[in-house]
């Protein structure tokens, strides 16, 4: 389904500052959110690639701002989860984030890191492909001919 660009979007890519946010949802194999989190991007790193197996990969460090998904021995996050990322800008006139959609992943690796003062998540996610070009341990074998 794709998204009609508004007014209010031009507006919220004109302002002079921009703070933008991430969020991320866990989802099961069916599609449903198990959790999310959310933070403040300080940096991240999107790119599309046609000549690839993969065609698109994402990686960013967050500051978390809310409670969510907590990543960790008894978390949520494993191999057979999928993340959907979301880019988020905050308006100057409303103070409301407005959510746009990046992509659909697997997560490939994370780290967390908690102190009294922040929390930082760094993520690293894979295209869907990632499942079977060896990348998550899975492989689809040639075929070849005989």
């Amino acid at each position: 389904m794709a998204r009609s660009i508004t007014q209010a979007d031009i507006g919220l890519l004109r302002q002079v500052s921009q703070e933008l946010h991430l969020r991320a949802e866990l989802l099961n194999e069916s599609g449903k959110v198990l959790d999310s989190l959310e933070g403040i991007i300080i940096n991240d790193n999107f790119s599309a690639n046609g000549s690839s197996a993969q065609r698109r990969s994402y990686s960013c460090d967050a500051l978390l701002t809310g409670p969510g998904l907590i990543p960790g021995r008894d978390g949520k996050l494993w191999m057979d989860k999928k993340l959907r990322i979301f880019y988020g800008i905050r308006s100057l006139q409303t103070d409301e984030i407005h959510w746009y959609l990046i992509g659909t992943f697997l997560y490939v690796s994370m780290e967390y890191q908690y102190s009294q003062s922040q929390r930082t998540v760094s993520l690293t996610c894979a295209d869907l492909m990632a499942r079977y070009d060896g990348t998550l341990n899975g492989q689809i074998e040639s075929l070849g001919s005989s």
